[in-house]
């Protein structure tokens, strides 16, 4: 399962962080360093893939209990969708 950005959403990021706009349900949101990292690496990845990356990145520190409740946030918050389909669609593709 890969998670996918809402593209309803605005995003801007600089050195400071990344700024989230939810005009649909009139919310922001403002992403430190590790928050941005995630959301730069986490459209059409895996958990797996988006750890993996973090963990490159941040020198293997502990984060996979911190990245899994953010993405279970992203995703209660209509910020990310998950998409079950992707194994399916990678088989059909491969034959």
């Amino acid at each position: 399962m890969s998670y996918k950005r809402n593209e309803t959403i605005c995003s801007q990021t600089n050195d400071q962080g990344t700024l989230i706009i939810d005009t649909e349900r009139g919310k922001v949101y403002v992403f430190g360093e590790l928050e941005t990292s995630i959301w730069e690496a986490v459209d059409g990845k895996t958990f797996d893939q988006v750890l993996s990356s973090l963990q490159r990145q941040y020198s293997g520190t502990g984060i996979e209990a911190d990245l899994r409740a953010f993405l279970e946030k992203l995703v209660a918050e209509g910020l990310l969708f998950e998409n079950a389909n992707d194994e399916c669609s990678e088989s059909v593709s491969n034959t």
